[in-house]
């Protein structure tokens, strides 16, 4: 196949953010205006005042890093990481301190991947104060999340918007932006109060998630994934039982997925949507996949291939680092100089438990910091990349599994993780 005669528009393209545009500034805080307008300021106030006696030292005081029930964990250790994992390899330990300092554990119940996801983007605009960004999601949720939507009455998956609460997330999103225009650190906390308390937050905020996944994929359900893998289909990408990969028929069946899957919460993330979320975001995706292989191999290894060399002009700049643990789980990781440089934010949520049992531990902290400057000035590179790509041979329900006491090996056939020849 030439692909020089092959057209930019067979193949997928990154989704069109306007706030980078400042000639689009005007207009979009027009629009954040107006939807300010359609609020109900009482209702917005009352919000503020809940939120507000709300405090997160109780919530800190209380954590349970092995209890599921959290929807955003408190920021823990890499040491931690390995002993909560089970593994019980010291070498993991070194290894992780490759990639990273700290990571937050995410509820698992099957909104991992995307609870990760969006709340890493929501932290990233805050942390690097990207007001626009904020009110650019806070526009497109107004737009979308709305029984104006057409598509809610013609599409029987979508018909959840009839019966959550579509205002909470407008609400706490104002909210965070008014914030973000005063205090940077305010405005976080606000974030992770409307994560921890308002379940309604939590939802919606996911069910946008999954809608701009939704959207951007049926809008490009002919599409060819890239010049780079340009026999690649975007069907191909469907979980089997979702394709017919006949080259007689080519019928990829996109509703049944979106039904079944796509817009069904607690419907754990598929490779399709792991594929096209640097499109959707505009965003550099890391994972880095931590397994277990007791036959000695490797069990970390990072994938930072998505869209790194499609960056263009509508780039959101973020860099979202997922941590992806025995093939069925995901969670956030942090590198070393965005976790120093955000200290003071990310520590507000810190597992304090942990911090005063490794307090004794030989000045652990300082030697997990001695190895990550150590790790930075010899350019360690990650080992080897993996490929995304996998098939379910048996799909895992998260909601019904404790995240935090499962033992997967190997040899279990539930999930297969390998590589293949798609990249």
């Amino acid at each position: 196949m030439d692909l020089n005669d092959i057209q930019d528009a067979k193949f997928l393209s990154s989704r069109n953010w306007d706030y980078l545009d400042d000639s689009k500034i005007n207009d979009l805080n027009k629009k954040v205006d107006f939807i300010y307008q359609t609020i109900d300021k009482n209702n917005l106030n009352n919000i503020k005042a809940e939120l507000d006696k709300k405090t997160l030292e109780e919530y800190v005081d209380e954590y349970n890093p092995m209890d599921n029930q959290y929807t955003i964990g408190c920021i823990s250790s890499t040491k931690f990481l390995v002993e909560k994992a089970g593994f019980n390899r010291p070498e993991d330990l070194n290894e992780l301190t490759k990639y990273m300092v700290k990571y937050r554990p995410i509820k698992g119940d099957g909104e991992c991947f995307y609870r990760s996801l969006i709340y890493s983007i929501l932290e990233n605009i805050i942390l690097t104060n990207k007001i626009m960004q904020m009110k650019e999601l806070l526009i497109l949720y107004y737009e979308k999340i709305s029984l104006d939507n057409k598509l809610v009455n013609e599409k029987e998956y979508l018909t959840t918007i009839k019966v959550m609460n579509i205002n909470i997330v407008k609400e706490i999103l104002c909210l965070i932006i008014n914030q973000m225009e005063i205090d940077k650190l305010k405005a976080y906390i606000l974030l992770l109060k409307a994560f921890h308390f308002y379940s309604e937050f939590d939802f919606g905020i996911l069910y946008f998630t999954r809608y701009l996944f939704y959207e951007y994929i049926s809008e490009n359900e002919d599409k060819l994934y890239s010049k780079e893998n340009a026999t690649i289909e975007l069907g191909s990408l469907l979980p089997d039982g979702f394709a017919d990969y006949s080259r007689i028929n080519n019928i990829y069946f996109y509703e049944n997925y979106y039904k079944l899957h796509l817009m069904n919460p607690k419907e754990f993330a598929e490779k399709i949507v792991l594929y096209v979320t640097p499109f959707v975001f505009n965003i550099r995706m890391n994972i880095l996949h931590y397994k277990y292989d007791e036959n000695g191999a490797k069990s970390i290894i990072e994938e930072n291939k998505f869209l790194n060399e499609k960056k263009n002009e509508y780039n959101l700049q973020a860099e979202i680092n997922l941590l992806y643990i025995k093939d069925i789980h995901y969670e956030i990781y942090y590198k070393y100089d965005y976790y120093q440089d955000n200290k003071i934010c990310l520590d507000i949520l810190l597992n304090k438990k942990e911090d005063m049992a490794l307090l004794g531990d030989n000045n652990y902290q300082k030697k997990q910091e001695d190895i990550q400057i150590n790790n930075i000035k010899n350019e360690i590179k990650p080992d080897s990349d993996f490929s995304l790509f996998h098939e379910e041979n048996k799909y895992i329900d998260e909601k019904d599994k404790n995240l935090n006491n499962i033992n997967v090996n190997s040899s279990d056939k539930n999930i297969i993780f390998k590589e293949d020849n798609l990249l």
